[in-house]
């Protein structure tokens, strides 16, 4: 196997699925070098996501420039959205 056979939706969902977990975990620690570390972890996850998608979309059948720039505008506002509810969980806890 090698490492583009990894880089597949299912992936990337998944790292967003860990990602989501190690959110859930921010409001229960009680310190807040602990609840900025799991944030930056959570991004490090999101980011991976987002890499395994790019990679993934790039070794698929090419799509029209129009398309792709939608999907990536569209990702970016929802990284976007994510990095602001960390951010609220951040200054709520």
């Amino acid at each position: 196997m090698t490492d583009t056979d990894r880089a597949t939706p299912a992936a990337a969902k998944h790292y967003r699925e860990v990602a989501l977990s190690v959110r859930n975990l921010i409001p229960l620690m009680e310190q807040t070098e602990v609840r900025d570390q799991l944030a930056t972890l959570a991004l490090q996850y999101e980011k991976l996501a987002e890499g395994l998608e790019t990679l993934s979309d790039s070794l698929q059948m090419p799509r029209s420039r129009d398309f792709v720039e939608r999907e990536r505008s569209t990702e970016r506002e929802r990284s976007t959205e994510r990095e602001r509810s960390t951010e609220r969980e951040r200054s709520t806890s």
